[in-house]
């Protein structure tokens, strides 16, 4: 198949020129970038069974998550109004017990349709028990993911226990069962979703698990995700239990690598920041995740210093419990903005960095820079446009600064290796209003049986 988009009004190429393109038009033939310039220029040389207008639109690489539990959609509101503790072990673990496998099947697909709609192309699930669930998943939906099984050796926490009914497993068995899941997805054969491993949550983690998954993700050759600094709760138990931060304990077992990215990262020591960079690992920040839970990670995180030490520092969105929505895009102007206002600092963060963090700087951190992250001829068909045309939009003279500052969010059209998954505004790899309604039930259901609805009603009076 071959397209051309033509008269797109900007184009971000965030090329290593970093180029932008007024007029432009984009040549893709199957999965990747024929040509891309103007569009008299491109019209003339490329043949095409598709044409599609761009008139009022701007392209930019398609938008990369960097973090994201998928599983937990259906459990939006029920992380409301309680500290980490009880977030964690009251609320995420007692829905993760009670999920069942076709809960989480409706919940990932859910969180994908989400993610389709706000322009996101491809995502790192933070980790589950359903990691092949969500890679067949994303099979399905045509998103490009990174997907992790959650890996916990340790149930008895200083910060409280896990609920009785959370599945308690042995280091061998949390083990084997990552292995049998990477196995498994790459048994899917779909490029476009590749396997991962993760340490969600470090209490619950022994030192052993950690140098265990290590050595197993450098055998195996996979990335990892580990949560580490994600608030003050969980420092004070690392230093209280292990004598020492997330993050040291990270670089104790290996883990602060190319190869890993490390979520939150916000409580970090001042060595925290010396290992992060010495290490070359990537760093996944969160900015709703902070300000929906209160962790202060955004606040007090280091992440204007990491980027200006060359961390390499990404955007994620968290889970529909931890952050309510699952929209890279939405993120900018929280990271940007945050920045500013917490360090009292009205030029650091440009509006550049903050799309280079969910797009360049995302496909580093997921080893995929040679395939998508920029819009440049060779690489990978991943685009995403956003309509400029409207009234959060106009008047544009600063393209990118409108869309980190200004855009309520939401996309026109996402393509991703060629293929279209949202078409002005439609989505068309699922049947979106089947997907609502289903969830819809499964939530309902699930709020019941694991009693979490007593968490997520409204506190105003319903007649």
């Amino acid at each position: 198949m071959r397209r051309l988009i033509r008269n797109i009004d900007w184009v971000v190429t965030a090329d290593n020129g970093r180029r932008m393109i007024a007029d432009c038009a984009i040549a893709i033939a199957g999965d990747r970038i024929a040509a891309i310039g103007k569009s008299s220029a491109v019209e003339r040389e490329f043949a095409t069974d598709e044409t599609i207008d761009g008139r009022g639109l701007i392209a930019m690489p398609g938008l990369i998550d960097t973090c994201v539990a998928t599983v937990h959609q259906l459990g939006r509101g029920a992380g409301d109004l309680c500290d980490i503790p009880k977030f964690m072990l009251e609320r995420l673990f007692v829905y993760e017990a009670a999920l069942t496998a076709e809960e989480a099947a409706t919940a990932t697909l859910a969180c994908q349709l989400e993610m389709i709609r706000s322009g996101t192309t491809c995502f790192v699930d933070s980790g589950s028990r359903f990691a092949h669930i969500i890679a067949d998943t994303a099979v399905r939906t045509g998103l490009r993911a990174m997907v992790a099984n959650a890996c916990y050796d340790e149930f008895e926490t200083l910060m409280g226990s896990f609920p009785a009914a959370f599945a308690r497993e042995t280091t061998e068995e949390t083990l084997h069962k990552a292995r049998s899941d990477i196995e498994r997805i790459r048994a899917l054969g779909c490029d476009r979703v590749q396997p991962a491993v993760a340490l969600p949550w470090m209490a619950a983690a022994s030192d052993r698990l950690c140098k265990e998954v290590a050595d197993l993700a450098r055998a195996m050759s996979v990335r990892v995700i580990a949560a580490a600094g994600r608030s003050r709760d969980d420092a004070v138990a690392s230093r209280r239990q292990h004598s020492r931060t997330e993050v040291t304990r990270l670089k104790a077992a290996g883990l602060l690598a190319p190869t890993s990215i490390i979520a939150h990262a916000g409580w970090t020591s001042p060595q925290d920041l010396v290992d992060l960079k010495a290490g070359n690992a990537n760093v996944a920040c969160c900015p709703s995740m902070s300000h929906r839970l209160g962790t202060g990670s955004l606040e007090l995180g280091r992440y204007p210093e990491l980027l200006a030490f060359g961390v390499n520092v990404t955007l994620g969105s968290g889970s529909a419990m931890a952050s309510n929505y699952i929209d890279v895009a939405r993120q900018f102007f929280l990271f940007a903005g945050g920045s500013k206002t917490y360090r009292l600092d009205a030029t650091i963060v440009p509006p550049e960095t903050a799309l280079e963090m969910a797009t360049v700087r995302a496909a580093l951190a997921l080893g995929l820079d040679k395939q998508v992250g920029s819009l440049e001829v060779g690489k990978k068909a991943d685009i995403t446009m956003f309509q400029m045309a409207s009234a959060d939009w106009a008047p544009v003279i600063n393209p990118v600064a409108n869309l980190v500052f200004s855009t309520r969010g939401g996309a026109h059209t996402v393509i991703v290796d060629g293929k279209i998954l949202l078409a002005a505004g439609k989505v068309c790899s699922l049947d979106e209003q089947s997907v609502l309604v289903d969830s819809q039930k499964s939530a309902d259901a699930l709020m019941d049986r694991s009693g979490l609805r007593q968490f997520c009603s409204p506190r105003w009076a319903l007649d």
